[in-house]
C-alpha cells in the first residue's frame, strides 16, 4: 500500500479508498491507472502510472489476501 500511495501521490483519505478494480480490474495490475473515485480535497479524478515494483508488491497483495473485483483495496475498519 505504501509504494502505491508513493506511486499514486493521493492523500490517505484517498488512497483507503481504492477499490481492487481501480488499479487490477480483470484480475492483473495495470501499468497505468486512472481512479475512477475522486480525491476528496480537488474533486477531480487522478491517473497514475504504477512503477514494476508498485505492480509486482499489488499483485503479490491481492493473491496474499485473497481480493476480489469490487472490494477495498485496503481493509476498512469497521463504524
Amino acid at each position: 500500500m505504501f509504494n502505491l500511495a508513493i506511486d499514486s501521490k493521493l492523500r490517505g483519505c484517498d488512497v483507503v479508498a481504492i477499490k481492487v478494480d481501480d488499479v487490477a480490474a480483470g484480475g492483473y495490475t495495470a501499468d497505468r491507472t486512472t481512479v475512477r473515485q475522486k480525491k476528496k480535497k480537488t474533486g477531480r479524478q487522478v491517473r497514475f502510472e504504477l512503477s514494476e515494483q508498485t505492480r509486482q508488491a499489488v499483485d503479490d497483495y491481492l493473491k496474499a489476501a485473497n481480493k476480489k473485483p469490487g472490494e477495498f483495496f485496503v481493509r476498512r475498519p469497521s463504524p
